[in-house]
């Protein structure tokens, strides 16, 4: 039977976060999640959180729309935060994730909201039946709902203006392939050249921000947009040459960049 479709096995699925070797726990913390993730397509009546630590849970996916719209914003009138799923792992809730220190404070919440039912307690996921059941229909809607709030939440921060949107949507997609990428490295690889690789992504994105909303002279921007394409370009040669990023992946920023730098070379040589 597949683990959607059960309950978890409490005492197959333990973890000892105090004990063990750290590559075994991590193996089995992934194995964990993954079976929570799916297990979350099909909850629309409880609320499920994954021990990220001795002190630490995390709630993602329909637990974590539930919590967030049906009881702590509808009913106690909380925002909690929500936080992008960081893990280095095989699945990542795209939600993002709510995370509780213990889960007794949770549970005296979900008690003065008189949703609260049961809870079971293993040690590595802690799960809260509640008293009432959400359809698919409002899930969907939840869902949705989110959507909306972060495309309003984002259209703030976004520029009102593109000056250069050909060279804006480039250096998006660069840094989102880029962050896939370094998300699935191990830790000894991202610590080698992976960080240094998202972070000159970043810094290209950042310096075309600044210069798109005259934070920064234009040419002084595209001189140093021009120097991190290069260098990451070197990082990204060194990456594939360790097998830390597939080939087709590199070649496929690799393309992108070296149009982006095309594109800003022209630009530099208009305003000089």
């Amino acid at each position: 039977m597949d683990n959607a479709e059960r309950n978890i096995d409490w005492r197959q699925q333990a973890i000892v976060f105090d004990a063990g070797d750290k590559k075994r726990r991590r193996e089995e913390y992934d194995r964990v999640k993954s079976d929570v993730f799916r297990l979350e397509k099909k909850n629309f009546s409880r609320l499920i959180l994954v021990r990220s630590g001795k002190e630490w849970l995390k709630m993602g996916g329909n637990s974590m729309l539930i919590y967030y719209y049906d009881i702590a914003k509808k009913i106690l009138d909380l925002r909690p935060n929500i936080q992008p799923d960081t893990d280095f792992s095989q699945v990542i809730f795209e939600e993002g994730v709510i995370s509780f220190r213990g889960y007794e404070g949770l549970e005296k919440k979900l008690r003065k909201a008189q949703v609260f039912k049961s809870r079971k307690v293993g040690r590595n996921v802690v799960e809260f039946e509640l008293n009432f059941s959400v359809g698919v229909e409002e899930m969907k809607y939840l869902r949705e709902e989110m959507i909306r709030e972060r495309e309003k939440a984002m259209a703030v921060l976004k520029p009102r203006t593109i000056l250069y949107p050909k060279i804006y949507e480039k250096i998006r997609r660069v840094q989102k392939r880029v962050f896939e990428a370094t998300r699935k490295m191990t830790v000894f690889e991202r610590d080698y050249n992976g960080l240094l690789i998202a972070e000159y992504s970043r810094k290209i994105a950042k310096f075309y921000l600044m210069l798109n909303n005259g934070m920064i002279p234009e040419i002084e921007g595209w001189k140093k947009i021009t120097e991190l394409i290069n260098l990451l370009i070197v990082e990204m040669s060194f990456a594939t040459e360790l097998r830390e990023i597939k080939q087709e992946l590199a070649i496929a920023v690799g393309a992108e960049l070296i149009e982006v730098r095309r594109e800003v070379e022209k630009r530099i040589k208009e305003k000089m």
